[in-house]
C-alpha cells in the first residue's frame, strides 16, 4: 500500500477533512456524493482490503451502532449499506489498477 501510495517524497493525495475529522463530503445520512462519483476508497468501505483482495470488513471510524436499526441488532455496516460483494470486487481491481498505472507514471522521468 506505502508502495503504491506515497510519492518518493512521502507525500500522498487524501480527502480534505472538516476540522473535527469528518470527510467534507460526508451529510447526515452519509456520503453525499453518489456511487459512481465517490472515490474509489470511500466505495470500498467498510471493506478491509490489501492489494490480494477483500478482507473482511473493517470496524474502524465505522457508525454502525449509530445506524442499525432496532429491527435488526445484527446488522454489519456491509448490511446497512447494502453493499453488493461483486461491486466492491469490482471496485477493489479498479483503485489498484489506478494505483499501479500511477506508480508506472510517478516513477517515468522527462527528458
Amino acid at each position: 500500500w506505502h508502495r503504491l501510495t506515497f510519492d518518493p517524497s512521502g507525500r500522498r493525495r487524501v480527502l480534505r477533512r472538516r476540522p473535527n475529522g469528518d470527510c467534507t463530503f460526508l451529510g447526515p445520512s452519509g456520503c453525499v456524493l453518489d456511487e459512481e462519483t465517490r472515490p474509489l476508497v470511500c466505495r470500498l468501505y467498510p471493506h478491509a482490503y490489501t492489494e490480494r483482495g477483500l478482507d473482511g470488513e473493517s470496524d474502524h471510524y465505522c457508525p454502525t451502532e449509530r445506524l442499525r436499526s432496532p429491527d435488526d441488532p445484527n446488522a454489519t455496516m456491509l448490511t446497512i449499506l447494502r453493499m453488493e460483494p461483486e461491486a466492491a470486487r469490482r471496485w477493489h481491481r479498479m483503485l489498484y489498477a489506478e494505483l499501479h498505472a500511477d506508480g508506472e507514471l510517478s516513477s517515468c522521468t522527462s527528458a
